[in-house]
């Protein structure tokens, strides 16, 4: 309770005084104690900066509002704050209460994060909010190799998994993000142009078997990569019909060899070789048939019967020429018409 003191102006001496003094002394060191008490409601508010404030509601005018503390500088619960009223011929209203001053609740990102179809690997991640954020984004493939990549490209063909996140820049968010995942697929496209089929070449040469006497009129037979393709990942494959003279038909293997060398055809029949080419991104190549015949006689007479022989020559390995074949020879037959033959005798 707070006590008011008035102070009296007497014009006479009151009864049992002597004098002025001692009556005025009484009259200041009464207590008085009879004021009304000041009545109402006191509302304490505390804002988001921490600022505590009191209103007063009643039927009487108040001369001051004070709030001890006026302002907090930590949050907490149940926090002493003391309100007193004062209003003239009154004793103060003091109301001793607590206040609750909470961190206030960060806001939150209102947009959300678009991952958009790719484009021959290219992608876009979106954020529809009016907040300014950063975007982080991950690509990782999902089967096979485990690196994870950044930015807004898938790596080659596949199907990845794309993780987006985005942070507003704004300190007030406090590390709100919003997220986004997303699985992307790259399909290889289909190839539209063939390869080009590849080039083949037969030479005829001649050898004869020493040990029977026969000559053999064989076939080398060269595929190769035209010189107009410039695919670094060029390859042939080929397969040897031989002809069946009771059908008519080429009996083929079921399977392909890759080519890798020339290849010599050196048994006595009809062939017919089915080759074509595959090459990086492109479709197989047409296939190309190359026919050839190897034909045996006891004679080079009989193996060239069309053409008259008018001189022969032996030569040994290294090509120095003999007298007479010895051993492994070339034999080079000269025929009327000026063409040569060259047959390498065998043991």
């Amino acid at each position: 309770m707070i006590s008011y003191y008035a102070t009296a102006t007497l014009t006479e001496a009151p009864a049992g005084y002597d004098d002025w003094t001692n009556a005025s002394t009484k009259a200041e060191t009464d207590n008085i104690d009879a004021l009304p008490t000041l009545k109402g409601e006191v509302t304490v508010t505390v804002d988001e900066d921490g600022n505590v404030t009191a209103e007063y509601t009643g039927i009487e005018d108040i001369t001051n509002i004070t709030v001890n503390p006026s302002h907090l500088d930590n949050y907490g619960e149940d926090i002493p704050v003391t309100v007193t009223v004062t209003a003239e011929g009154y004793q103060d209203l003091v109301v001793n209460t607590t206040v609750d001053y909470t961190k206030p609740e960060a806001p939150k990102l209102q947009g959300e994060l678009i991952i958009s179809d790719h484009v021959n690997g290219a992608f876009t991640v979106t954020y529809t909010g009016d907040e300014e954020v950063t975007i982080e984004c991950t690509i990782t493939p999902k089967s096979g190799a485990k690196t994870t990549t950044q930015g807004y490209n898938l790596p080659t063909y596949g199907t990845y998994v794309v993780y987006a996140k985005a942070t507003a820049k704004d300190a007030a968010y406090e590390g709100d993000f919003v997220e986004a995942t997303r699985e992307l697929v790259w399909e290889k496209p289909a190839p539209t142009e063939k390869a080009d089929a590849p080039n083949s070449k037969q030479d005829n040469y001649v050898y004869k078997d020493k040990s029977n006497g026969i000559y053999y009129n064989a076939v080398t037979v060269t595929l190769s990569q035209p010189e107009s393709s410039d695919n670094e990942e060029y390859e042939i494959y080929y397969r040897i019909g031989v002809l069946n003279p009771e059908t008519g038909q080429y009996d083929y293997p079921e399977n392909y060899t890759l080519y890798e060398n020339p290849f010599n055809v050196t048994e006595e029949g009809t062939y017919m070789v089915d080759a074509y080419a595959v090459a990086k991104d492109m479709l197989d190549s047409d296939h190309i048939s190359v026919g050839f015949q190897v034909s045996v006689a006891t004679s080079i007479e009989e193996l060239f019967a069309d053409k008259a022989v008018a001189n022969v020559r032996y030569f040994n390995m290294a090509g120095q020429e003999m007298q007479q074949a010895n051993g492994i020879c070339i034999t080079v037959y000269t025929f009327t018409d000026g063409t040569q033959v060259a047959v390498k005798v065998m043991k």
